[in-house]
């Protein structure tokens, strides 16, 4: 098994720090100015966008003295995965809003190293749903996915899904680290009953990193906490031929 293999597993971290989760959703929606140019919300229908975006860090630099008013977190965000602070080039908090119901756009995101953590998740059932690509990629296709209308959307055949594939991920922990394959895989998330707390860090590495380049001790991570949490873990197959 190789990390490209692994669509989503938890991972076998480090317990997080305790957040005081009020203070920290209050933080997002105080910079909600700032990152209004980054919103993917604005290119995509907001029925189907669930998130309000925020950047802890951006260029290798920590916004909104992040790290000041959180230097626990800021601490594990990095730590939690064996990396360096200068490692994380990129940090952005994805809150769900508080009137999103229903299903999200499906969607590959930018990078291919794959770290996630939940700041807390109280959606523990059919919360996030992944469709498999037909091909083992490794890379991404010179054209990417677009999102739109909860459907998947292509700008050429070259990014092929199976579409009558759906795995439903399960919840480890409500504060749990994972990875999630953009590479193999797009996903949409599931908002089942409006107003609960889902708060997600999205870690990106150097984007010029591909999957099978990711440091050697990411891929053993993955690829162990994938046999660890097997019953968790969500595995790519090929499609089935008839």
């Amino acid at each position: 098994m190789n990390p490209a293999e692994v669509l989503y597993t938890p991972l076998d971290t480090p317990n997080a720090p305790s957040i005081d989760v009020e203070k920290l959703k209050t933080w997002i929606d105080s910079h909600q100015s700032y990152n209004s140019k980054y919103d993917a919300g604005s290119i995509t229908p907001s029925d189907v966008f669930p998130w309000k975006v925020s950047y802890i860090k951006e260029s290798n630099k920590w916004c909104n003295n992040f790290n000041v008013e959180f230097p626990e977190l800021a601490e594990y965000v990095s730590s939690a995965y064996g990396l360096q602070p200068d490692d994380i080039v990129t940090g952005i908090f994805a809150y769900a809003k508080s009137d999103f119901e229903g299903m999200g756009f499906w969607h590959s995101d930018v990078d291919s190293s794959g770290l996630r953590m939940y700041i807390q998740n109280e959606e523990t059932d059919d919360f996030l749903f992944i469709k498999p690509t037909t091909h083992p990629y490794n890379n991404f296709p010179t054209d990417r996915l677009k999102g739109g209308n909860s459907e998947i959307s292509l700008m050429d055949g070259s990014f092929q899904i199976q579409k009558d594939i759906i795995h439903s991920a399960k919840l480890l922990k409500p504060t749990q680290c994972f990875y999630l394959n953009s590479v193999r895989g797009v996903h949409a998330i599931k908002t089942n009953k409006k107003g609960c707390t889902r708060i997600l860090l999205a870690l990106t590495l150097d984007l010029n990193i591909g999957i099978q380049n990711l440091p050697e001790h990411l891929k053993e991570l993955i690829v162990n906490s994938a046999k660890k949490y097997k019953d968790y873990a969500i595995i790519w197959t090929p499609p089935t031929t008839t």
